[in-house]
C-alpha cells in the first residue's frame, strides 16, 4: 500500500518570475497608444524571459539564494498524513510567522482576498503561530515517511518550500526535497486526460487539447459537485479536496509513470470518503469534506453509481454547471478579461485589426492549382 502526505500553501504573493497579465497594461507614448499587435509581442517577450526565468530555476534550483528577499513567504502550511494500510491518519494546519510588513492595514487592503484571509486568520486571537523553520522541521518529518507526497499544481507549494528553506538557511532540508522530486505527484497535472475539459476553440481540434483543471473543477467532474466557494482557498480545505482526487486517481491506475484516462466520474469506489465515512465516521477528512459539501448534497458524490469515463466538456459550460450561471454571461465576461478585452476597456480603441497569417505551403499550392485547372478549362472552352 501507500503512504500519502497531500499538502497546499497560502502565500503572500506569486514567485518573482511569475507575471500577472492584469497588471501589465498598454502603454500610452503621447496621445497614441501601442498597438493591439505591439502590446502582444510586448507582452509575449515578458511572458517568454519569465518562462526562461522559471526553467532556469528548476533546473538550478541553487538560484534560489538569490531570491530570499523577494520570493513570497508562506502564510499558511496545511498537510494530511494518510497510510493506506491502517487508514492512520494525521492533520496540520500551521499559520506562520511572518514580518510584520504583511500584516499591516495598509498591506492588508490591497492584499488579494485569498492572502487577506490567511493572514487575518492567522491573527486572530487563540491561533498559535509558529516560525518557519520549526514549521519546515516538523512537515520534513512526514516528508520522510511518505511514498508519494502529492497536490494540485504541486510545484508551485514546493518551490515555495524551498524557498523558504533557502530563507532559513536549512541546507540539508532544502538538498533533500530536490533529490526527493520523483516522489512528487501532481493531481493538477495528472487528472488533465480524464476529466477532459477544454476551452471552446481547443474543444474542436482533433484531437481535442484538454487544459489542466482547477481543484474544484476535478473536484466536481469526479464527485459531481463542487465544495462551497466560501470553503476553497483555505489550505487545510484544499488539501482535503486534493486528496480525494489524488485517492480516486491512484487507486484507478494512474501513478507517477501514467497519465492516461482513466474512469473517475461517478459516485462509488475508489473514494477515500466512503471508505472512512462506514470504518471511522470521526475522521477530520469525513468531517472536513461533510463541512465544505453544499447543503442539500449527498457528501459521497452527485450522478450515476459506479465510474465511467467523463465526457468532454467545454470550459465555460462546466463553469455553468459549477455556478448556475448563464453560460453566455461566462463568455461575456471571459472575453472582457482577456488580453484583446483588457487592452480595448484600457485604451477605448473597439476596433483591432490583426495582421493577416500567411498561408501555409500546401495551401498556396492548391490554390495555385485550382487556379491552372480553371484557366485549363476556359481555354479549352475556347479553342472550342
Amino acid at each position: 500500500m501507500v503512504k500519502i502526505l497531500v499538502f497546499d500553501t497560502e502565500t503572500t504573493g506569486l514567485p518573482p518570475f511569475q507575471i500577472s497579465e492584469d497588471k501589465i497594461p498598454p502603454i500610452k507614448n503621447g496621445n497614441k497608444w501601442e498597438t493591439y499587435q505591439e502590446y502582444t509581442e510586448r507582452l509575449n517577450e515578458i511572458r517568454q524571459a519569465s518562462d526562461l526565468e522559471k526553467h532556469y530555476i528548476e533546473n538550478e534550483p541553487e538560484t534560489l539564494q538569490n531570491y530570499k528577499d523577494t520570493w513570497a513567504y508562506i502564510v499558511q502550511l496545511s498537510y494530511i498524513f494518510f497510510n493506506t494500510d491502517n487508514n492512520e491518519t494525521i492533520v496540520k494546519d500551521i499559520y506562520i510567522n511572518i514580518p510584520e510588513k504583511f500584516t499591516t492595514p495598509e498591506y492588508l487592503a490591497q492584499a488579494h482576498p485569498i492572502t487577506k484571509l490567511a493572514i487575518e486568520s492567522g491573527l486572530q486571537n487563540g491561533i498559535e503561530r509558529v516560525n518557519m523553520d520549526s514549521a519546515i522541521t516538523q512537515f520534513m518529518d512526514y516528508f520522510n515517511q511518505s511514498d508519494v507526497v502529492t497536490g494540485h499544481n504541486v510545484e508551485f507549494d514546493m518551490n515555495m518550500l524551498l524557498a523558504e528553506c533557502a530563507r532559513t538557511e536549512q541546507r540539508d532540508f532544502f538538498d533533500h526535497i530536490i533529490t526527493s522530486r520523483d516522489k512528487f505527484y501532481c493531481t493538477a497535472c495528472k487528472s488533465i486526460n480524464s476529466v477532459k475539459i477544454c476551452y471552446t476553440y481547443n474543444c474542436k481540434k482533433t484531437p481535442p487539447i484538454f487544459k489542466m483543471p482547477r481543484l474544484n473543477q476535478a473536484y466536481f467532474r469526479m464527485f459531481g459537485y463542487a465544495p462551497k466557494e466560501e470553503a476553497l482557498h483555505n489550505a487545510l480545505i484544499d488539501v482535503v479536496a486534493c486528496l480525494r482526487v489524488f485517492y480516486r486517481l491512484w487507486f484507478q491506475g494512474i501513478h507517477f509513470d501514467e497519465n492516461y484516462e482513466v474512469p473517475v466520474c461517478g459516485v462509488g469506489e475508489p473514494d477515500i470518503y466512503i471508505l472512512l465515512k462506514d470504518l471511522n465516521p470521526i475522521n477530520p477528512i469525513v468531517k472536513i469534506v461533510n463541512e465544505f459539501t453544499p447543503d442539500g448534497t449527498n457528501p459521497e458524490g452527485v450522478g450515476e453509481i459506479g465510474l465511467k469515463m467523463c465526457d468532454l466538456i467545454d470550459n465555460d459550460l462546466l463553469e455553468s454547471q459549477m455556478t448556475g450561471r448563464n453560460i453566455q454571461e461566462i463568455r461575456n465576461e471571459n472575453n472582457a478579461n482577456s488580453r484583446l478585452g483588457r487592452y480595448k476597456r484600457i485604451t477605448g480603441i473597439n476596433y483591432v485589426s490583426f495582421p493577416k497569417k500567411a498561408g501555409s505551403k500546401k495551401r498556396t499550392k492548391r490554390r495555385k492549382t485550382t487556379k491552372r485547372k480553371k484557366s485549363l478549362k476556359k481555354n479549352v472552352k475556347k479553342t472550342k
